[in-house]
């Protein structure tokens, strides 16, 4: 029980370098592996940690494989693991949500 804890909560932190990694790069595609998502986390990219944060993410919906024709291994994250990470669909892309409609549940 522990341990898959600590994989959820792992997972969200790789997850949120991503987007983060997304953000600053401006590009659609990421790699949970990147040296620069594993230096965010103080890691190295050949972390087993990354591994298995990567099959989670993969396995709950939160990420997948950008496309079968890229075969650079880069990752696309989900509308499921953008709405985890607080933001909603618009008519301007992804949009983070009001910080009490994320307190609320709205």
């Amino acid at each position: 029980m522990v341990n898959n804890l600590k994989l959820k909560l792992f997972s969200a932190l790789v997850l949120r370098a991503m987007a983060r990694e997304q953000d600053e790069k401006g590009t659609e595609r990421v790699f949970p592996r990147d040296r620069a998502v594993a230096k965010r986390l103080g890691l190295e990219p050949d972390s087993p940690a990354l591994a298995a944060a990567e099959r989670y993410l993969v396995l709950e919906g939160y990420i997948r494989l950008s496309s079968s024709e890229h075969k650079d291994g880069s990752f696309i994250i989900t509308d499921v693991g953008w709405k985890d990470l607080g933001y909603q669909p618009s008519a301007g892309g992804m949009r983070r949500r009001p910080w009490w409609k994320r307190m609320l549940g709205v």
